[in-house]
């Protein structure tokens, strides 16, 4: 079986996604790094905007809705869903700055093979959302909404190549965002084809992957500025299962797992006095969903 992934111009497609966020954020000051929980939903449209002659083509993706909650320990930061004109942004400056963000677009840049060879737009949206220094909620969206997440969101490069069987795998590789509890990563992945399964209305083929990860250089990440907080990886797993729908050509739907232990130290300046760095280990776990939800196709002339 050949899967071959095709981005009609004619069509529309619209697609949800969420990407729900469970960590212990270690904070200067405190002996015990603290829980903390983001959960982030996009509603967005992927239309065609260039196809070209040698199969080459360009996406643009625009954000049509974006609901994000962030809790740390027992104090909500930010509950924001753009659909609730009723609640609207509650005066929250984070808020204030999703609204802005909607109907912000995304151009990317595909290769005949469909890999992401150049991303716009992007920058744009973090510096509305940056705008104004930082805000209640501001770096766990920060940790959410990475050039890598909104990648994953268009790359089908989990296809394989060559025709297969089914329990037939390939290898793959992903780029993966731990933010300030690890910084980027690489993973090697393991894809398997498992069969078929019936997706609601569409026969899709079900490929499954796994994969560990692993450091860049030495993986350090950086502290970051006022925090006093330095961290590396030390283990990371991931997996998921991927739905192909092969007469549409497309990732119908997808989710993502991962989980991934750090080890790093926090150090505080008290009144006076320097502290010693106090070394800490966190947990970060990743739970992620892509769904098509719509196929806009023309109407038939009559």
């Amino acid at each position: 079986m050949a899967f071959v992934a095709q981005w009609s111009p004619s069509n529309r497609y619209v697609f949800h996604s969420q990407i729900t966020a469970s960590s212990d954020e270690p904070r200067p000051g405190v002996s015990k790094p603290v829980p903390q929980e983001s959960t982030l939903g996009l509603d967005y449209v992927i239309s065609v905007s260039n196809a070209r002659s040698n199969g080459s083509r360009s996406l643009q993706m625009e954000i049509t809705g974006v609901q994000f909650d962030s809790t740390m320990g027992d104090t909500t930061l930010i509950a924001y869903d753009s659909m609730n004109k009723v609640v609207g942004t509650d005066g929250n400056p984070l808020a204030e700055r999703l609204e802005q963000i909607i109907g912000n677009r995304i151009l990317f840049q595909l290769s005949p093979s469909n890999k992401v060879m150049n991303v716009r737009g992007i920058p744009e949206i973090t510096a509305k959302i940056n705008a104004g220094g930082s805000a209640r909620g501001q770096g766990a969206l920060k940790k959410l909404l990475t050039p890598q997440h909104l990648r994953h969101l268009i790359d089908v490069t989990m296809l394989p190549s060559d025709p297969v069987r089914v329990d037939d795998t390939w290898p793959g590789q992903l780029a993966v965002n731990l933010g300030s509890l690890g910084g980027s990563v690489d993973a090697d992945v393991t894809y398997t084809f498992r069969g078929w399964q019936q997706r609601g209305d569409r026969k899709c083929a079900l490929v499954e992957f796994e994969g560990k990860m692993k450091g860049r250089g030495t993986n350090a990440a950086p502290a970051r500025a006022g925090s006093g907080v330095s961290a590396s990886l030390q283990d990371g797993n991931l997996n998921g299962r991927t739905w192909f729908d092969p007469e549409l050509g497309l990732v119908v739907e997808s989710t993502f797992d991962h989980s991934a232990l750090t080890k790093g130290t926090i150090k505080w300046r008290r009144a006076g006095t320097n502290s010693t760095p106090q070394t800490y280990t966190s947990t970060l776990r990743q739970h992620s969903t892509v769904r098509l939800v719509e196929l806009e196709s023309p109407k038939p002339t009559s």
